[in-house]
């Protein structure tokens, strides 16, 4: 339903109707992040403030690992600042007259801060980018827009993007990759736009080390509208695989954890799911934050392509720094022909960090910068 109402143009006129019906459904929830943000705005009025906009909710670990890297690169080098948190939803349908709330809270030398990820888009997940609209178009303050992978298909929505950050000439937006680099350099100020990694690649060389045998074959496979591959297919390769190891194991970066109130539990979730990588001697994934978690599992991975660019042009950041420890397939039966070497490769390299002393260490400066 959602793919013919895109091809006819009206879906994003169907979404406006669904919003109420979506605060109607969330109403308890919406309430819940409201009033925490209206208690944490209010106590710090007169201190200097980070408003965090996008904060993930659900308990996706390649999103939670972004927020936790974000934050933890907000507490490091913002010592002075108060960060305040807030949801995407109650922002850009300006829940309770929230905006007024932010302006007549806010002070000139506040800085928003917004989630990385797919959020630059009409695409998917737009609710990330109706709420850096509103915050652009009315406010003048800093922006810092963590790595973004930027993809419109639709003409007005694009044109929306542009207008927005057009009213704010105060932001650094980062892109997460070359096709999404060059696509923002031509709808935002191409002086205000820079090429940087996501920031879950700090951790490559930086998390826990697990020192264990490694066995097996784990494949990391999304399950939603991006997948390129349908489940079948996949069927065929596992069973394909078998024929490498008996040990085959399919999982997901996803947690049973509900974070949407409760963000303490991240770090063991992203420790549970690296040990998880770490147990096996070969990773295959059509996730980018699957790509990344091997890295950091030192388990060498197969990468497959999904439905867009995020995946293919993501990796091209490990070229000549990470080489040999990840493989990117044509198709899968590439997959399988590249499984059969790399399993029977006993080898086991440690990845050394590296993202975040050439590129992290030197934000801050980047940022003051504008």
């Amino acid at each position: 339903m959602k793919k013919i109402l895109k091809k006819l143009n009206l879906y994003f006129v169907f979404y406006k109707f669904y919003i109420p019906l979506k605060k109607y459904i969330n109403y308890d929830k919406y309430k819940v992040h409201y009033r925490n943000f209206v208690e944490s705005v209010k106590n710090s009025k007169t201190k200097t403030k980070i408003i965090y906009v996008g904060i993930p909710t659900h308990n996706n670990l390649g999103d939670q690992a972004q927020y936790y890297c974000i934050r933890k690169y907000i507490q490091d080098n913002y010592l002075k600042f108060t960060l305040i948190e807030v949801i995407d939803d109650i922002v850009f349908m300006n829940y309770k007259n929230i905006i007024k709330l932010m302006k007549k809270n806010l002070n000139d030398n506040d800085i928003f801060v917004f989630q990385s990820g797919y959020r630059t888009t009409d695409v998917s997940n737009f609710g990330g980018e109706y709420a850096h609209q509103i915050i652009l178009k009315n406010f003048k303050n800093k922006v810092i827009v963590f790595p973004q992978t930027v993809n419109f298909q639709n003409k007005n929505e694009m044109k929306k993007s542009m207008l927005a950050y057009h009213t704010n000439n105060n932001y650094l937006f980062m892109a997460r990759d070359k096709v999404s680099y060059d696509m923002a350099t031509k709808m935002y100020d191409k002086n205000r736009v820079i090429l940087y990694p996501d920031i879950v690649a700090t951790l490559i060389g930086n998390f826990i080390k697990y020192n264990e045998k490694k066995e097996g074959i784990l494949l990391c496979l999304r399950n939603d509208s991006e997948k390129l591959y349908s489940k079948e297919m996949y069927d065929k390769l596992i069973s394909k695989l078998r024929n490498i190891s008996q040990e085959i194991s399919v999982t997901d970066t996803n947690s049973s954890c509900d974070f949407e109130f409760d963000k303490n539990k991240i770090e063991s979730e992203l420790e549970a799911k690296i040990h998880q990588f770490a147990k096996h001697k070969l990773i295959i994934t059509d996730r980018y934050h699957g790509t990344i978690f091997s890295l950091i599992a030192n388990t060498k991975v197969i990468v497959l392509n999904s439905t867009d660019h995020k995946v293919v042009t993501g990796v091209d950041w490990f070229k000549g720094i990470y080489d040999g420890n990840y493989y990117l397939a044509k198709d899968l039966d590439d997959a399988f022909d590249k499984a059969k070497e790399l399993y029977h490769r006993d080898d086991v390299e440690i990845n050394k960090s590296y993202f975040e002393e050439h590129y992290y260490s030197k934000l801050r400066q980047r940022i003051d910068e504008i």
